[in-house]
Protein backbone atom coordinates (compact mmCIF):
# COMPACT_ATOMS: atom_id res chain seq x y z
CA UNK A 1 0.00 0.00 0.00
CA UNK A 2 1.50 3.28 -1.13
CA UNK A 3 2.48 5.68 1.63
CA UNK A 4 2.57 9.45 1.44
CA UNK A 5 5.73 10.90 2.95
CA UNK A 6 4.87 14.04 4.89
CA UNK A 7 8.11 14.64 6.75
CA UNK A 8 8.06 18.23 7.91
CA UNK A 9 4.85 19.00 6.02
CA UNK A 10 2.55 17.95 8.83
CA UNK A 11 4.27 20.27 11.29
CA UNK A 12 4.18 23.14 8.84
CA UNK A 13 0.50 22.72 8.07
CA UNK A 14 -0.46 22.35 11.71
CA UNK A 15 1.34 25.61 12.45
CA UNK A 16 0.02 27.31 9.33
CA UNK A 17 3.61 28.11 8.30
CA UNK A 18 4.54 26.18 5.17
CA UNK A 19 7.24 28.75 4.57
CA UNK A 20 9.30 27.49 7.48
CA UNK A 21 10.25 24.49 5.37
CA UNK A 22 13.47 25.32 3.60
CA UNK A 23 14.72 23.35 0.66
CA UNK A 24 17.18 25.34 -1.37
CA UNK A 25 20.85 24.54 -1.82
CA UNK A 26 23.99 25.53 -3.68
CA UNK A 27 23.16 23.15 -6.56
CA UNK A 28 19.80 24.72 -7.36
CA UNK A 29 21.22 28.20 -6.68
CA UNK A 30 23.83 27.62 -9.39
CA UNK A 31 21.17 26.52 -11.88
CA UNK A 32 19.09 29.63 -11.21
CA UNK A 33 22.05 32.01 -11.19
CA UNK A 34 23.60 30.92 -14.49
CA UNK A 35 23.76 33.87 -16.84
CA UNK A 36 21.34 33.21 -19.65
CA UNK A 37 22.01 35.69 -22.40
CA UNK A 38 19.31 38.19 -23.08
CA UNK A 39 18.13 37.44 -26.59
CA UNK A 40 16.93 40.85 -27.75
CA UNK A 41 16.91 42.09 -31.35
CA UNK A 42 18.30 40.33 -34.41
CA UNK A 43 21.07 42.94 -34.66
CA UNK A 44 22.08 42.27 -31.06
CA UNK A 45 22.17 38.51 -31.65
CA UNK A 46 24.00 38.75 -34.99
CA UNK A 47 26.81 40.59 -33.17
CA UNK A 48 26.75 38.00 -30.31
CA UNK A 49 25.75 40.80 -27.95
CA UNK A 50 28.91 42.88 -28.53
CA UNK A 51 26.94 46.13 -28.46
CA UNK A 52 28.05 47.79 -25.23
CA UNK A 53 29.84 50.58 -27.15
CA UNK A 54 27.69 50.49 -30.29
CA UNK A 55 24.36 51.34 -28.66
CA UNK A 56 21.44 52.95 -30.51
CA UNK A 57 19.46 49.72 -30.05
CA UNK A 58 17.24 48.95 -27.06
CA UNK A 59 18.85 45.51 -26.64
CA UNK A 60 22.22 47.18 -26.03
CA UNK A 61 21.11 48.07 -22.49
CA UNK A 62 22.04 44.48 -21.56
CA UNK A 63 25.71 45.43 -22.02
CA UNK A 64 25.68 49.17 -21.27
CA UNK A 65 22.55 51.32 -20.81
CA UNK A 66 24.52 54.45 -21.77
CA UNK A 67 24.60 53.22 -25.38
CA UNK A 68 20.95 54.11 -25.73
CA UNK A 69 22.03 57.79 -25.94
CA UNK A 70 23.33 57.16 -29.49
CA UNK A 71 19.72 56.88 -30.70
CA UNK A 72 19.05 60.32 -32.20
CA UNK A 73 16.08 60.23 -34.56
CA UNK A 74 12.52 60.42 -33.28
CA UNK A 75 10.93 57.18 -32.08
CA UNK A 76 11.22 53.49 -32.92
CA UNK A 77 8.94 50.54 -32.26
CA UNK A 78 10.40 47.02 -32.69
CA UNK A 79 9.20 43.43 -32.58
CA UNK A 80 11.57 40.43 -32.53
CA UNK A 81 10.42 36.88 -33.22
CA UNK A 82 12.65 33.82 -32.90
CA UNK A 83 12.71 30.10 -33.57
CA UNK A 84 15.00 27.98 -31.38
CA UNK A 85 16.19 24.40 -31.73
CA UNK A 86 17.68 22.45 -28.81
CA UNK A 87 19.66 19.21 -28.64
CA UNK A 88 22.27 17.45 -26.53
CA UNK A 89 24.80 14.61 -26.50
CA UNK A 90 25.70 12.70 -23.33
CA UNK A 91 28.65 10.45 -22.52
CA UNK A 92 28.50 8.46 -19.27
CA UNK A 93 31.37 6.18 -18.37
CA UNK A 94 32.06 5.57 -22.06
CA UNK A 95 28.43 5.10 -23.16
CA UNK A 96 27.18 7.80 -25.55
CA UNK A 97 23.58 8.89 -26.17
CA UNK A 98 22.01 11.70 -28.20
CA UNK A 99 18.78 13.61 -27.78
CA UNK A 100 16.56 14.60 -30.66
CA UNK A 101 16.08 18.31 -31.23
CA UNK A 102 13.14 20.23 -29.85
CA UNK A 103 11.80 23.39 -31.45
CA UNK A 104 10.38 26.52 -29.89
CA UNK A 105 8.79 29.63 -31.43
CA UNK A 106 8.69 32.69 -29.19
CA UNK A 107 8.82 36.48 -28.93
CA UNK A 108 12.26 37.74 -27.97
CA UNK A 109 11.57 41.44 -27.59
CA UNK A 110 8.99 44.20 -27.92
CA UNK A 111 10.48 47.64 -27.40
CA UNK A 112 9.83 51.34 -27.79
CA UNK A 113 12.56 54.00 -27.88
CA UNK A 114 12.22 57.78 -28.22
CA UNK A 115 14.38 60.85 -27.74
CA UNK A 116 14.16 64.57 -27.16
CA UNK A 117 16.66 67.44 -27.05
CA UNK A 118 16.91 69.78 -24.09
CA UNK A 119 17.32 73.54 -24.39
CA UNK A 120 21.06 73.14 -23.89
CA UNK A 121 21.26 70.70 -26.80
CA UNK A 122 21.65 67.54 -24.69
CA UNK A 123 20.20 64.39 -26.32
CA UNK A 124 18.01 62.42 -23.89
CA UNK A 125 16.69 58.97 -24.82
CA UNK A 126 14.22 56.80 -22.95
CA UNK A 127 13.03 53.30 -23.70
CA UNK A 128 10.71 50.59 -22.45
CA UNK A 129 10.67 46.97 -23.44
CA UNK A 130 9.63 43.42 -22.67
CA UNK A 131 12.44 40.96 -23.35
CA UNK A 132 13.17 37.29 -23.25
CA UNK A 133 16.11 37.35 -20.86
CA UNK A 134 17.16 33.78 -21.57
CA UNK A 135 15.61 30.36 -21.80
CA UNK A 136 16.71 27.32 -19.85
CA UNK A 137 16.44 24.18 -21.95
CA UNK A 138 18.94 21.68 -20.56
CA UNK A 139 18.32 17.97 -21.09
CA UNK A 140 20.12 14.80 -20.11
CA UNK A 141 19.32 11.21 -21.13
CA UNK A 142 22.22 8.97 -20.10
CA UNK A 143 22.88 5.28 -19.41
CA UNK A 144 25.91 3.36 -18.20
CA UNK A 145 26.91 -0.20 -17.29
CA UNK A 146 29.53 -1.35 -14.82
CA UNK A 147 31.74 -4.39 -15.15
CA UNK A 148 31.67 -7.38 -12.84
CA UNK A 149 33.28 -6.67 -9.50
CA UNK A 150 32.99 -2.90 -9.87
CA UNK A 151 32.68 -1.30 -6.46
CA UNK A 152 30.29 1.58 -7.06
CA UNK A 153 28.32 3.56 -4.54
CA UNK A 154 24.56 3.61 -4.81
CA UNK A 155 22.01 6.33 -4.23
CA UNK A 156 20.96 4.11 -1.32
CA UNK A 157 24.37 4.72 0.29
CA UNK A 158 23.96 8.47 -0.13
CA UNK A 159 20.42 8.38 1.25
CA UNK A 160 21.44 6.37 4.34
CA UNK A 161 24.48 8.58 4.99
CA UNK A 162 22.35 11.74 5.05
CA UNK A 163 20.46 10.29 8.03
CA UNK A 164 23.60 9.01 9.73
CA UNK A 165 25.20 12.46 9.50
CA UNK A 166 22.32 14.31 11.14
CA UNK A 167 22.81 15.44 14.73
CA UNK A 168 20.95 13.99 16.46
CA UNK A 169 20.48 11.09 14.10
CA UNK A 170 16.73 10.48 13.66
CA UNK A 171 15.34 7.04 14.43
CA UNK A 172 12.68 6.63 11.76
CA UNK A 173 10.76 3.69 13.11
CA UNK A 174 7.32 3.20 11.58
CA UNK A 175 5.25 5.15 11.09
CA UNK A 176 7.69 7.70 9.66
CA UNK A 177 4.82 10.17 9.30
CA UNK A 178 5.05 10.92 13.01
CA UNK A 179 8.55 12.36 12.61
CA UNK A 180 8.69 16.16 12.70
CA UNK A 181 11.38 18.28 10.99
CA UNK A 182 11.66 21.63 9.30
CA UNK A 183 14.87 20.79 7.44
CA UNK A 184 14.21 19.21 4.05
CA UNK A 185 17.75 17.83 4.02
CA UNK A 186 16.05 14.92 5.81
CA UNK A 187 13.78 14.18 2.89
CA UNK A 188 16.05 12.10 0.66
CA UNK A 189 16.98 9.96 3.69
CA UNK A 190 13.38 9.56 4.80
CA UNK A 191 12.23 8.78 1.27
CA UNK A 192 14.93 6.11 0.93
CA UNK A 193 13.93 4.59 4.27
CA UNK A 194 10.27 4.21 3.31
CA UNK A 195 11.18 2.93 -0.16
CA UNK A 196 13.36 0.24 1.50
CA UNK A 197 16.62 1.49 -0.04
CA UNK A 198 18.14 1.18 3.41
CA UNK A 199 17.20 0.08 6.92
CA UNK A 200 18.18 0.89 10.49
CA UNK A 201 20.73 -1.53 11.96
CA UNK A 202 20.21 -1.44 15.73
CA UNK A 203 23.42 -3.37 16.42
CA UNK A 204 25.56 -0.82 14.58
CA UNK A 205 23.27 2.09 15.48
CA UNK A 206 23.16 3.49 11.98
CA UNK A 207 21.35 3.14 8.68
CA UNK A 208 22.80 0.69 6.16
CA UNK A 209 22.08 0.15 2.47
CA UNK A 210 19.78 -2.70 1.47
CA UNK A 211 22.05 -3.36 -1.52
CA UNK A 212 25.27 -4.19 0.37
CA UNK A 213 25.29 -7.69 -1.15
CA UNK A 214 23.92 -6.61 -4.54
CA UNK A 215 26.54 -4.76 -6.64
CA UNK A 216 25.39 -1.98 -8.95
CA UNK A 217 25.15 -3.25 -12.54
CA UNK A 218 23.83 -0.24 -14.46
CA UNK A 219 22.26 3.17 -13.99
CA UNK A 220 20.22 5.59 -16.07
CA UNK A 221 19.26 9.23 -15.66
CA UNK A 222 16.77 11.42 -17.46
CA UNK A 223 17.04 15.02 -16.30
CA UNK A 224 15.26 18.04 -17.73
CA UNK A 225 15.58 21.66 -16.70
CA UNK A 226 13.10 23.95 -18.44
CA UNK A 227 12.41 27.58 -17.74
CA UNK A 228 12.62 31.18 -18.79
CA UNK A 229 13.31 34.61 -17.40
CA UNK A 230 11.57 37.66 -18.84
CA UNK A 231 12.49 41.30 -18.29
CA UNK A 232 10.31 44.38 -18.12
CA UNK A 233 12.96 47.06 -18.73
CA UNK A 234 12.93 50.82 -18.28
CA UNK A 235 16.00 52.73 -19.46
CA UNK A 236 17.12 56.37 -19.59
CA UNK A 237 20.33 57.70 -21.16
CA UNK A 238 21.73 61.13 -21.93
CA UNK A 239 24.57 62.43 -24.09
CA UNK A 240 25.93 65.25 -21.96
CA UNK A 241 28.54 66.16 -24.56
CA UNK A 242 29.84 64.65 -27.82
CA UNK A 243 32.41 62.75 -25.76
CA UNK A 244 30.44 61.60 -22.70
CA UNK A 245 27.19 59.67 -22.15
CA UNK A 246 25.57 58.23 -19.04
CA UNK A 247 22.67 55.81 -18.72
CA UNK A 248 20.78 53.62 -16.29
CA UNK A 249 18.05 51.02 -16.30
CA UNK A 250 15.77 49.15 -13.94
CA UNK A 251 14.50 45.68 -14.78
CA UNK A 252 11.69 43.67 -13.25
CA UNK A 253 12.36 40.00 -13.88
CA UNK A 254 10.00 37.05 -13.78
CA UNK A 255 11.49 33.58 -13.42
CA UNK A 256 9.82 30.24 -14.04
CA UNK A 257 11.87 27.06 -13.67
CA UNK A 258 11.02 23.37 -13.63
CA UNK A 259 13.30 20.46 -12.73
CA UNK A 260 12.14 16.90 -13.52
CA UNK A 261 14.17 13.73 -13.27
CA UNK A 262 13.95 9.94 -13.37
CA UNK A 263 16.91 7.99 -11.98
CA UNK A 264 17.13 4.19 -11.91
CA UNK A 265 19.64 1.65 -10.66
CA UNK A 266 19.81 -2.06 -11.43
CA UNK A 267 21.56 -4.31 -8.92
CA UNK A 268 22.56 -7.96 -9.16
CA UNK A 269 20.05 -10.39 -7.67
CA UNK A 270 16.45 -11.29 -8.51
CA UNK A 271 13.33 -11.66 -6.38
CA UNK A 272 11.08 -14.20 -8.08
CA UNK A 273 7.93 -12.18 -7.41
CA UNK A 274 9.14 -8.60 -7.07
CA UNK A 275 11.54 -8.78 -10.00
CA UNK A 276 15.05 -7.41 -10.53
CA UNK A 277 16.72 -5.79 -7.55
CA UNK A 278 17.02 -2.03 -7.95
CA UNK A 279 15.70 1.37 -7.06
CA UNK A 280 14.26 4.42 -8.77
CA UNK A 281 13.76 8.09 -7.90
CA UNK A 282 11.24 10.26 -9.70
CA UNK A 283 11.58 13.92 -8.69
CA UNK A 284 10.14 17.29 -9.65
CA UNK A 285 10.57 20.90 -8.54
CA UNK A 286 8.79 23.99 -9.80
CA UNK A 287 10.20 27.42 -8.91
CA UNK A 288 8.80 30.86 -9.70
CA UNK A 289 9.52 34.38 -8.55
CA UNK A 290 9.71 38.09 -9.31
CA UNK A 291 12.91 40.11 -8.93
CA UNK A 292 14.40 43.51 -9.62
CA UNK A 293 17.79 44.61 -10.98
CA UNK A 294 19.52 47.98 -11.52
CA UNK A 295 22.24 48.95 -13.98
CA UNK A 296 24.45 51.98 -14.56
CA UNK A 297 26.82 52.62 -17.45
CA UNK A 298 29.01 55.29 -19.04
CA UNK A 299 30.55 55.81 -22.49
CA UNK A 300 33.35 58.14 -23.59
CA UNK A 301 34.74 59.06 -27.01
CA UNK A 302 38.36 60.20 -26.65
CA UNK A 303 38.44 60.59 -30.44
CA UNK A 304 35.60 60.66 -32.95
CA UNK A 305 36.03 57.07 -34.14
CA UNK A 306 36.72 55.39 -30.79
CA UNK A 307 34.13 54.57 -28.13
CA UNK A 308 34.95 53.14 -24.69
CA UNK A 309 32.50 52.16 -21.98
CA UNK A 310 31.98 50.48 -18.62
CA UNK A 311 28.87 49.32 -16.80
CA UNK A 312 27.79 47.57 -13.63
CA UNK A 313 24.73 45.39 -13.10
CA UNK A 314 23.37 44.69 -9.65
CA UNK A 315 22.17 41.22 -8.68
CA UNK A 316 18.62 40.31 -9.51
CA UNK A 317 17.01 40.46 -6.07
CA UNK A 318 14.20 37.93 -5.62
CA UNK A 319 12.47 38.56 -2.29
CA UNK A 320 10.03 35.64 -2.36
CA UNK A 321 10.62 32.64 -4.58
CA UNK A 322 8.00 29.89 -4.55
CA UNK A 323 9.03 26.26 -4.83
CA UNK A 324 6.80 23.19 -5.09
CA UNK A 325 8.36 19.74 -4.84
CA UNK A 326 7.39 16.16 -5.54
CA UNK A 327 9.32 12.91 -5.30
CA UNK A 328 8.57 9.19 -5.58
CA UNK A 329 10.92 6.42 -4.55
CA UNK A 330 10.71 2.69 -5.33
CA UNK A 331 13.01 -0.02 -4.07
CA UNK A 332 13.30 -3.79 -4.49
CA UNK A 333 16.07 -5.63 -2.59
CA UNK A 334 16.80 -8.76 -0.61
CA UNK A 335 15.40 -6.96 2.43
CA UNK A 336 11.96 -7.77 1.02
CA UNK A 337 12.54 -11.52 0.59
CA UNK A 338 10.83 -12.45 3.84
CA UNK A 339 7.93 -10.08 3.31
CA UNK A 340 4.71 -11.34 1.72
CA UNK A 341 4.20 -10.26 -1.88
CA UNK A 342 1.12 -8.23 -0.99
CA UNK A 343 3.23 -6.05 1.29
CA UNK A 344 6.12 -5.59 -1.11
CA UNK A 345 4.38 -2.58 -2.58
CA UNK A 346 5.07 -0.76 0.66
CA UNK A 347 8.52 -0.16 -0.84
CA UNK A 348 6.99 2.63 -2.91
CA UNK A 349 6.49 6.05 -1.36
CA UNK A 350 6.19 9.65 -2.42
CA UNK A 351 6.30 13.25 -1.28
CA UNK A 352 3.24 15.25 -2.38
CA UNK A 353 3.59 18.15 -4.79
CA UNK A 354 1.74 20.74 -2.72
CA UNK A 355 4.43 21.26 -0.04
CA UNK A 356 5.21 24.85 -0.99
CA UNK A 357 8.29 26.62 0.31
CA UNK A 358 9.36 30.24 -0.11
CA UNK A 359 12.88 31.67 0.01
CA UNK A 360 14.90 34.73 -1.00
CA UNK A 361 17.56 34.63 -3.68
CA UNK A 362 19.97 36.94 -5.51
CA UNK A 363 22.23 36.42 -8.52
CA UNK A 364 25.85 37.68 -8.65
CA UNK A 365 26.98 41.19 -9.62
CA UNK A 366 28.05 41.65 -13.24
CA UNK A 367 30.72 44.03 -14.61
CA UNK A 368 31.39 44.89 -18.27
CA UNK A 369 33.95 46.81 -20.32
CA UNK A 370 33.20 47.75 -23.92
CA UNK A 371 34.99 49.23 -26.89
CA UNK A 372 34.16 49.98 -30.52
CA UNK A 373 35.91 51.58 -33.48
CA UNK A 374 33.89 53.22 -36.23
CA UNK A 375 35.34 53.17 -39.76
CA UNK A 376 33.37 56.13 -41.08
CA UNK A 377 30.05 55.03 -42.56
CA UNK A 378 31.50 51.75 -43.82
CA UNK A 379 31.98 49.49 -40.77
CA UNK A 380 32.17 49.17 -36.99
CA UNK A 381 34.21 46.70 -34.95
CA UNK A 382 33.24 46.07 -31.32
CA UNK A 383 34.41 44.03 -28.35
CA UNK A 384 32.94 43.47 -24.87
CA UNK A 385 34.39 41.84 -21.77
CA UNK A 386 32.23 40.69 -18.89
CA UNK A 387 33.00 39.27 -15.44
CA UNK A 388 30.61 37.51 -13.11
CA UNK A 389 31.47 35.60 -9.94
CA UNK A 390 29.06 32.83 -8.94
CA UNK A 391 30.53 32.91 -5.44
CA UNK A 392 28.35 36.00 -4.99
CA UNK A 393 25.12 34.04 -5.38
CA UNK A 394 23.09 34.24 -2.19
CA UNK A 395 20.15 32.41 -0.63
CA UNK A 396 18.15 34.19 2.07
CA UNK A 397 15.13 33.80 4.28
CA UNK A 398 12.05 34.98 2.43
CA UNK A 399 10.80 38.47 3.21
CA UNK A 400 7.39 37.06 4.11
CA UNK A 401 8.93 34.39 6.34
CA UNK A 402 8.09 35.48 9.89
CA UNK A 403 9.08 32.18 11.47
CA UNK A 404 11.42 32.59 14.45
CA UNK A 405 14.63 30.69 13.70
CA UNK A 406 16.21 31.89 16.92
CA UNK A 407 19.97 32.31 16.86
CA UNK A 408 20.29 30.55 13.48
CA UNK A 409 19.64 33.82 11.62
CA UNK A 410 19.84 33.11 7.91
CA UNK A 411 18.99 29.42 7.60
CA UNK A 412 20.95 29.30 4.35
CA UNK A 413 24.27 30.33 5.86
CA UNK A 414 25.78 26.87 5.30
CA UNK A 415 24.65 26.91 1.67
CA UNK A 416 26.09 30.39 1.13
CA UNK A 417 29.39 29.33 2.66
CA UNK A 418 29.47 26.31 0.36
CA UNK A 419 28.71 28.53 -2.65
CA UNK A 420 31.66 30.80 -1.78
CA UNK A 421 33.98 27.81 -1.39
CA UNK A 422 32.89 25.75 -4.41
CA UNK A 423 32.13 28.27 -7.17
CA UNK A 424 34.17 31.05 -8.74
CA UNK A 425 34.13 33.59 -11.53
CA UNK A 426 33.47 33.39 -15.27
CA UNK A 427 34.91 35.52 -18.07
CA UNK A 428 32.93 36.38 -21.18
CA UNK A 429 34.36 37.85 -24.39
CA UNK A 430 32.20 39.13 -27.26
CA UNK A 431 33.32 40.28 -30.70
CA UNK A 432 31.16 41.85 -33.38
CA UNK A 433 31.67 43.26 -36.87
CA UNK A 434 29.11 45.18 -38.90
CA UNK A 435 29.88 46.09 -42.52
CA UNK A 436 27.65 48.31 -44.63
CA UNK A 437 27.51 47.15 -48.24
CA UNK A 438 25.29 50.11 -49.05
CA UNK A 439 23.09 52.64 -47.31
CA UNK A 440 20.35 50.02 -47.14
CA UNK A 441 22.18 46.71 -46.53
CA UNK A 442 24.48 45.72 -43.66
CA UNK A 443 26.21 42.39 -42.96
CA UNK A 444 27.09 41.26 -39.42
CA UNK A 445 29.27 38.65 -37.74
CA UNK A 446 29.69 37.79 -34.06
CA UNK A 447 31.47 35.46 -31.68
CA UNK A 448 31.16 34.91 -27.94
CA UNK A 449 33.05 32.67 -25.53
CA UNK A 450 32.29 32.08 -21.85
CA UNK A 451 34.75 30.34 -19.54
CA UNK A 452 33.69 27.65 -17.09
CA UNK A 453 33.28 28.84 -13.49
CA UNK A 454 36.39 28.36 -11.38
CA UNK A 455 35.25 25.36 -9.35
CA UNK A 456 36.98 24.05 -6.26
CA UNK A 457 39.51 21.31 -7.25
CA UNK A 458 37.39 18.51 -5.73
CA UNK A 459 34.55 19.30 -8.16
CA UNK A 460 36.79 19.37 -11.24
CA UNK A 461 37.44 15.62 -11.04
CA UNK A 462 35.58 13.10 -13.17
CA UNK A 463 34.54 11.45 -9.91
CA UNK A 464 34.24 14.35 -7.43
CA UNK A 465 35.78 13.99 -3.99
CA UNK A 466 33.85 16.93 -2.59
CA UNK A 467 30.15 17.17 -1.89
CA UNK A 468 27.56 19.51 -3.37
CA UNK A 469 24.62 20.55 -1.21
CA UNK A 470 21.43 19.43 -2.91
CA UNK A 471 17.84 20.56 -2.54
CA UNK A 472 15.53 18.07 -0.85
CA UNK A 473 15.13 15.07 -3.14
CA UNK A 474 16.65 16.86 -6.18
CA UNK A 475 19.93 14.97 -5.85
CA UNK A 476 21.09 15.37 -9.48
CA UNK A 477 23.03 18.50 -10.34
CA UNK A 478 24.75 20.24 -13.27
CA UNK A 479 28.11 21.99 -13.35
CA UNK A 480 28.24 24.32 -16.39
CA UNK A 481 31.40 24.45 -18.50
CA UNK A 482 32.69 26.63 -21.31
CA UNK A 483 30.33 28.03 -23.95
CA UNK A 484 31.02 29.13 -27.53
CA UNK A 485 28.57 31.03 -29.71
CA UNK A 486 28.83 31.90 -33.42
CA UNK A 487 26.45 34.27 -35.19
CA UNK A 488 25.76 35.91 -38.52
CA UNK A 489 23.09 38.30 -39.75
CA UNK A 490 22.02 41.18 -41.95
CA UNK A 491 19.99 44.34 -41.79
CA UNK A 492 17.96 45.82 -44.63
CA UNK A 493 16.12 49.14 -44.82
CA UNK A 494 12.83 48.35 -46.50
CA UNK A 495 11.95 52.04 -46.58
CA UNK A 496 12.87 55.21 -44.71
CA UNK A 497 10.56 54.04 -41.89
CA UNK A 498 10.74 50.24 -41.97
CA UNK A 499 13.78 48.06 -41.25
CA UNK A 500 14.13 44.27 -41.24
CA UNK A 501 16.99 42.54 -39.38
CA UNK A 502 17.76 38.81 -39.51
CA UNK A 503 20.17 36.72 -37.43
CA UNK A 504 21.30 33.13 -37.04
CA UNK A 505 23.29 31.95 -34.03
CA UNK A 506 24.63 28.59 -32.91
CA UNK A 507 26.04 27.76 -29.48
CA UNK A 508 27.53 24.76 -27.71
CA UNK A 509 28.07 24.50 -23.96
CA UNK A 510 29.94 21.76 -22.16
CA UNK A 511 28.41 20.56 -18.91
CA UNK A 512 28.95 17.84 -16.36
CA UNK A 513 26.07 16.14 -14.58
CA UNK A 514 26.23 14.31 -11.25
CA UNK A 515 23.79 11.50 -10.48
CA UNK A 516 24.23 12.23 -6.76
CA UNK A 517 26.91 14.02 -4.71
CA UNK A 518 29.94 12.75 -2.83
CA UNK A 519 29.23 12.12 0.84
CA UNK A 520 31.15 10.91 3.88
CA UNK A 521 29.24 8.75 6.40
CA UNK A 522 30.50 10.03 9.74
CA UNK A 523 28.96 7.08 11.63
CA UNK A 524 30.79 4.47 9.59
CA UNK A 525 34.40 4.66 10.77
CA UNK A 526 35.37 1.21 9.48
CA UNK A 527 37.72 2.70 6.88
CA UNK A 528 38.53 6.16 8.25
CA UNK A 529 38.13 7.94 11.56
CA UNK A 530 36.44 10.77 9.67
CA UNK A 531 33.89 8.35 8.28
CA UNK A 532 33.50 6.23 5.19
CA UNK A 533 33.67 8.14 1.91
CA UNK A 534 31.04 7.23 -0.67
CA UNK A 535 32.30 8.40 -4.03
CA UNK A 536 29.53 9.18 -6.51
CA UNK A 537 29.20 7.64 -9.94
CA UNK A 538 31.42 9.19 -12.65
CA UNK A 539 30.15 12.51 -13.97
CA UNK A 540 28.09 12.56 -17.15
CA UNK A 541 29.81 14.65 -19.81
CA UNK A 542 27.31 16.41 -22.00
CA UNK A 543 27.18 19.05 -24.70
CA UNK A 544 24.12 21.26 -24.88
CA UNK A 545 23.44 22.62 -28.37
CA UNK A 546 21.18 25.46 -29.43
CA UNK A 547 20.50 27.30 -32.66
CA UNK A 548 18.33 30.39 -33.13
CA UNK A 549 16.84 32.22 -36.07
CA UNK A 550 15.63 35.71 -35.21
CA UNK A 551 13.78 38.37 -37.19
CA UNK A 552 13.23 41.97 -36.03
CA UNK A 553 10.86 44.37 -37.70
CA UNK A 554 11.26 48.03 -36.72
CA UNK A 555 9.18 51.11 -37.51
CA UNK A 556 10.54 54.67 -37.13
CA UNK A 557 8.27 57.66 -36.78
Amino acid sequence: MKKILVVGLALALSAGLTNQLYAQSESSALSLAQQHDARGSARYQALSGAMGAIGADFSSIHQNPAGLSYFRSGSKLSLSLAHSTYGATNVWNGTSTSLSDKNRLHIDEISYVSNFTTGSGMNVVYGIGVQNNGRMQRRTDAFTQFGAGANRSSLADYSAATLNNMKPMPILGPPIHSYRAVDQSLWIGALGYEAKWHQYDASRKRYVSAYQNSPLEDASLILNEVGATSNFDFALAAEFSPSFSLGGSVSFTTLNYEYTSLYQEKHSGVDAKAGQYGLSLDSKQSISGLGVRFALGALVRPVEALRLGASIYSPVFYSNMNIDSYARGVGVSEVLQNISYEKKRSSETDIPLDNRTIFGFSTPWRFTLSGAYVFGRRAILSADYEYQNYAGTRLRNAVEDDYDYGSSGNIYSSDNNAIKEDFGGTHTWRLGLEYNLSRRLALRLGYKTVSAPDYTPELKLNTPTGGVLISGTAVHYRLPGALNNYSVGLGYKLSPKWTLDLAYSYSEQAMRVGAFPFIRDTRDVSANSAGRAYEPLPMIKETQKQSNVTATLSYRF
